[in-house]
């Protein structure tokens, strides 16, 4: 079985898409925790990505790029 990003907001109740709904179905192939200004130069595609988004503390615009 292949896991979705739709899979795995089923697994948890208090999660909601708030954009992209277009790739709910899209298949995750591993889970990365990271926090770094730099994020996406160590991404590759497929990941379900977790941060606490402290890096943009200063500057929530960022979360919209």
């Amino acid at each position: 079985m292949q896991l979705t990003v739709k899979n795995m907001l089923d697994m948890f109740a208090d999660f909601k898409v708030i954009a992209g709904r277009r790739g709910i179905y899209r298949q995750i192939t591993t889970v990365s925790v990271i926090d770094a200004p730099d994020i996406h130069e160590w991404l590759k595609g497929g990941e379900f990505l977790i941060t606490t988004g402290y890096i943009m503390r200063d500057n929530t615009l960022k979360f919209a790029v």
